[in-house]
Protein backbone atom coordinates (compact mmCIF):
# COMPACT_ATOMS: atom_id res chain seq x y z
CA UNK A 1 0.00 0.00 0.00
CA UNK A 2 3.35 2.49 0.53
CA UNK A 3 4.17 1.98 -2.96
CA UNK A 4 0.63 2.78 -4.27
CA UNK A 5 0.13 5.69 -2.36
CA UNK A 6 4.01 6.81 -3.33
CA UNK A 7 3.02 6.01 -6.52
CA UNK A 8 -0.02 8.56 -6.49
CA UNK A 9 1.79 11.51 -4.89
CA UNK A 10 4.07 11.17 -7.92
CA UNK A 11 1.07 10.98 -10.36
CA UNK A 12 -0.30 14.39 -8.32
CA UNK A 13 2.98 16.67 -9.73
CA UNK A 14 2.37 15.63 -13.01
CA UNK A 15 0.48 17.29 -15.38
CA UNK A 16 -1.82 15.41 -17.81
CA UNK A 17 -2.36 16.07 -21.27
CA UNK A 18 -5.86 15.71 -21.39
CA UNK A 19 -7.94 16.54 -24.27
CA UNK A 20 -10.86 19.04 -24.05
CA UNK A 21 -14.27 16.30 -23.48
CA UNK A 22 -15.93 16.85 -26.83
CA UNK A 23 -11.99 16.35 -28.78
CA UNK A 24 -11.67 13.47 -26.82
CA UNK A 25 -15.45 11.98 -27.50
CA UNK A 26 -14.24 12.18 -31.50
CA UNK A 27 -11.22 10.98 -31.40
CA UNK A 28 -10.28 7.59 -33.50
CA UNK A 29 -8.08 5.91 -30.73
CA UNK A 30 -6.82 5.64 -27.28
CA UNK A 31 -3.81 5.07 -26.57
CA UNK A 32 -2.78 2.10 -24.03
CA UNK A 33 0.80 2.20 -21.96
CA UNK A 34 0.62 -2.37 -21.55
CA UNK A 35 -3.06 -3.31 -23.21
CA UNK A 36 -6.32 -4.60 -22.32
CA UNK A 37 -6.21 -5.40 -18.36
CA UNK A 38 -6.63 -9.02 -17.87
CA UNK A 39 -8.07 -11.38 -15.10
CA UNK A 40 -5.59 -13.33 -15.40
CA UNK A 41 -7.96 -16.33 -14.09
CA UNK A 42 -8.65 -17.96 -16.95
CA UNK A 43 -12.03 -16.34 -17.37
CA UNK A 44 -11.48 -13.57 -19.74
CA UNK A 45 -14.20 -10.82 -20.90
CA UNK A 46 -15.00 -10.95 -24.99
CA UNK A 47 -13.46 -7.70 -25.93
CA UNK A 48 -9.44 -7.38 -27.35
CA UNK A 49 -7.12 -5.30 -28.90
CA UNK A 50 -8.65 -5.72 -31.68
CA UNK A 51 -11.77 -3.50 -30.24
CA UNK A 52 -9.47 -0.59 -29.25
CA UNK A 53 -9.95 1.80 -32.22
CA UNK A 54 -13.44 2.74 -31.14
CA UNK A 55 -12.60 2.84 -27.11
CA UNK A 56 -13.14 6.42 -26.32
CA UNK A 57 -13.19 7.00 -22.56
CA UNK A 58 -11.01 4.93 -19.87
CA UNK A 59 -12.83 5.80 -15.94
CA UNK A 60 -12.06 4.88 -12.49
CA UNK A 61 -15.28 5.23 -11.02
CA UNK A 62 -15.38 5.56 -6.96
CA UNK A 63 -19.27 4.95 -5.16
CA UNK A 64 -21.06 2.37 -3.53
CA UNK A 65 -22.81 -0.68 -4.47
CA UNK A 66 -26.38 -1.22 -2.92
CA UNK A 67 -27.93 -4.36 -2.01
CA UNK A 68 -30.96 -5.35 -0.23
CA UNK A 69 -32.38 -7.38 2.71
CA UNK A 70 -35.85 -8.89 2.94
CA UNK A 71 -35.16 -10.25 5.73
CA UNK A 72 -32.14 -11.30 8.37
CA UNK A 73 -32.55 -14.88 6.56
CA UNK A 74 -31.96 -13.71 3.51
CA UNK A 75 -28.82 -12.84 1.56
CA UNK A 76 -28.37 -9.65 0.07
CA UNK A 77 -29.24 -8.82 -3.89
CA UNK A 78 -29.76 -6.20 -5.85
CA UNK A 79 -33.44 -5.79 -6.45
CA UNK A 80 -35.89 -2.95 -6.13
CA UNK A 81 -35.19 0.27 -6.26
CA UNK A 82 -32.62 1.29 -3.71
CA UNK A 83 -30.12 -1.68 -5.08
CA UNK A 84 -27.52 -1.23 -7.78
CA UNK A 85 -24.37 0.82 -7.95
CA UNK A 86 -24.31 4.92 -7.16
CA UNK A 87 -20.56 6.15 -8.06
CA UNK A 88 -18.75 9.20 -9.68
CA UNK A 89 -16.59 8.52 -12.86
CA UNK A 90 -13.20 10.27 -13.31
CA UNK A 91 -11.36 10.43 -16.25
CA UNK A 92 -8.51 8.61 -16.89
CA UNK A 93 -8.19 8.33 -20.46
CA UNK A 94 -5.38 10.78 -20.94
CA UNK A 95 -3.27 8.89 -18.48
CA UNK A 96 -3.75 5.41 -19.52
CA UNK A 97 -1.22 6.21 -22.31
CA UNK A 98 0.97 7.42 -20.11
CA UNK A 99 1.53 5.37 -17.03
CA UNK A 100 -1.12 2.88 -17.41
CA UNK A 101 -0.13 0.95 -14.28
CA UNK A 102 -0.90 4.13 -11.97
CA UNK A 103 -4.25 4.29 -13.29
CA UNK A 104 -4.49 0.96 -12.02
CA UNK A 105 -3.03 1.69 -8.96
CA UNK A 106 -5.01 4.54 -8.64
CA UNK A 107 -8.36 2.31 -8.67
CA UNK A 108 -7.42 -0.15 -5.82
CA UNK A 109 -6.04 2.74 -3.63
CA UNK A 110 -9.54 4.86 -4.25
CA UNK A 111 -11.87 2.30 -2.36
CA UNK A 112 -10.11 3.21 1.01
CA UNK A 113 -10.84 7.01 0.36
CA UNK A 114 -13.93 8.95 1.23
CA UNK A 115 -16.81 8.22 -1.15
CA UNK A 116 -17.72 11.74 -3.87
CA UNK A 117 -20.94 13.26 -1.93
CA UNK A 118 -23.21 11.05 -4.49
CA UNK A 119 -26.52 12.42 -2.68
CA UNK A 120 -25.93 16.11 -2.78
CA UNK A 121 -24.15 15.53 -6.57
CA UNK A 122 -20.89 17.21 -5.22
CA UNK A 123 -17.34 15.92 -4.24
CA UNK A 124 -15.81 15.27 -0.96
CA UNK A 125 -11.85 15.14 -0.65
CA UNK A 126 -10.97 12.01 -3.10
CA UNK A 127 -7.73 12.50 -3.37
CA UNK A 128 -5.76 11.88 -5.76
CA UNK A 129 -9.26 11.48 -7.81
CA UNK A 130 -10.36 15.52 -7.96
CA UNK A 131 -6.81 16.31 -8.04
CA UNK A 132 -5.83 14.52 -10.90
CA UNK A 133 -8.67 13.26 -12.44
CA UNK A 134 -11.59 15.47 -13.91
CA UNK A 135 -15.44 13.96 -12.74
CA UNK A 136 -16.71 13.18 -15.75
CA UNK A 137 -20.02 11.30 -15.71
CA UNK A 138 -22.30 9.64 -13.09
CA UNK A 139 -23.32 6.39 -12.35
CA UNK A 140 -26.57 5.14 -11.11
CA UNK A 141 -29.65 2.65 -11.29
CA UNK A 142 -32.99 4.16 -12.52
CA UNK A 143 -35.75 2.74 -10.81
CA UNK A 144 -36.34 -0.01 -13.09
CA UNK A 145 -32.90 -1.39 -12.18
CA UNK A 146 -31.52 -0.16 -15.46
CA UNK A 147 -27.64 0.52 -15.27
CA UNK A 148 -27.03 4.31 -16.57
CA UNK A 149 -23.88 6.64 -16.89
CA UNK A 150 -24.45 9.98 -17.68
CA UNK A 151 -22.07 12.18 -19.32
CA UNK A 152 -24.12 15.04 -19.58
CA UNK A 153 -24.06 16.80 -23.23
CA UNK A 154 -21.25 14.15 -24.11
CA UNK A 155 -23.28 11.32 -24.10
CA UNK A 156 -25.83 8.67 -21.87
CA UNK A 157 -25.23 4.95 -21.92
CA UNK A 158 -28.15 2.86 -20.32
CA UNK A 159 -27.00 -0.77 -20.24
CA UNK A 160 -27.94 -4.55 -20.62
CA UNK A 161 -25.35 -7.00 -18.68
CA UNK A 162 -23.50 -9.34 -21.74
CA UNK A 163 -21.30 -10.96 -19.13
CA UNK A 164 -19.59 -11.48 -15.91
CA UNK A 165 -16.40 -12.62 -15.03
CA UNK A 166 -14.93 -13.35 -11.16
CA UNK A 167 -12.50 -10.75 -10.05
CA UNK A 168 -8.61 -11.97 -9.88
CA UNK A 169 -8.06 -13.34 -6.37
CA UNK A 170 -6.12 -10.67 -5.24
CA UNK A 171 -8.18 -7.83 -5.92
CA UNK A 172 -8.22 -4.83 -3.28
CA UNK A 173 -10.83 -5.34 -1.22
CA UNK A 174 -12.93 -2.34 0.65
CA UNK A 175 -12.30 -0.73 3.63
CA UNK A 176 -14.63 -3.54 5.24
CA UNK A 177 -12.78 -6.36 4.05
CA UNK A 178 -15.52 -6.85 1.24
CA UNK A 179 -14.16 -8.40 -1.77
CA UNK A 180 -14.05 -7.40 -5.28
CA UNK A 181 -17.16 -7.42 -7.68
CA UNK A 182 -17.27 -8.78 -10.49
CA UNK A 183 -15.66 -7.68 -13.75
CA UNK A 184 -18.78 -6.86 -16.63
CA UNK A 185 -19.43 -5.89 -19.90
CA UNK A 186 -22.82 -4.20 -20.73
CA UNK A 187 -24.33 -3.92 -23.94
CA UNK A 188 -25.95 -0.44 -24.95
CA UNK A 189 -29.52 0.02 -25.43
CA UNK A 190 -31.94 2.18 -25.67
CA UNK A 191 -31.59 5.68 -24.95
CA UNK A 192 -28.54 5.66 -25.29
CA UNK A 193 -26.00 7.71 -27.36
CA UNK A 194 -22.47 8.16 -28.55
CA UNK A 195 -21.84 4.68 -26.95
CA UNK A 196 -22.29 1.20 -27.74
CA UNK A 197 -20.66 -0.76 -24.58
CA UNK A 198 -18.96 -0.29 -21.72
CA UNK A 199 -16.39 -2.61 -19.45
CA UNK A 200 -16.07 -2.59 -15.55
CA UNK A 201 -13.23 -4.01 -14.82
CA UNK A 202 -9.86 -3.56 -12.39
CA UNK A 203 -12.62 -3.93 -9.64
CA UNK A 204 -11.82 -3.39 -5.76
CA UNK A 205 -13.82 -3.86 -2.71
CA UNK A 206 -18.19 -3.98 -3.49
CA UNK A 207 -19.28 -7.36 -2.14
CA UNK A 208 -22.41 -7.88 -0.16
CA UNK A 209 -21.84 -9.65 3.18
CA UNK A 210 -22.95 -13.24 2.92
CA UNK A 211 -25.66 -13.13 5.30
CA UNK A 212 -28.51 -10.41 5.67
CA UNK A 213 -28.37 -11.00 9.62
CA UNK A 214 -27.73 -7.98 11.41
CA UNK A 215 -27.72 -5.97 8.16
CA UNK A 216 -29.58 -2.86 7.62
CA UNK A 217 -32.80 -3.39 4.97
CA UNK A 218 -30.38 -1.75 2.42
CA UNK A 219 -26.09 -2.20 2.61
CA UNK A 220 -23.92 -0.12 1.04
CA UNK A 221 -20.87 -1.35 0.41
CA UNK A 222 -17.86 0.77 -1.00
CA UNK A 223 -16.07 0.12 -4.06
CA UNK A 224 -14.21 1.40 -7.46
CA UNK A 225 -13.68 0.17 -10.53
CA UNK A 226 -12.57 1.40 -13.88
CA UNK A 227 -14.54 1.85 -16.41
CA UNK A 228 -13.99 1.78 -20.03
CA UNK A 229 -16.53 3.41 -23.05
CA UNK A 230 -16.50 2.18 -26.50
CA UNK A 231 -18.31 4.15 -29.25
Amino acid sequence: MAVLKSLILAAAAMSTSALALGDRIQAREVTLSYGIPQTGTGEELSFSEADLPTLRFVTIGRGVQNYTCASPSDAPVQKGPAAGAVAQLFDATAEVANNQPLVDAVTNVAVGNPRPDLAADALASLFPLNGQFAPVAHHFFTADGVPTFDFGERGLLSGAKLENVPAPDDAAASPNGAAAVDWLLIDAVEPSNQFSKVARIVTAGGKPPASCEGQESVIAVDYAAQYWFWA
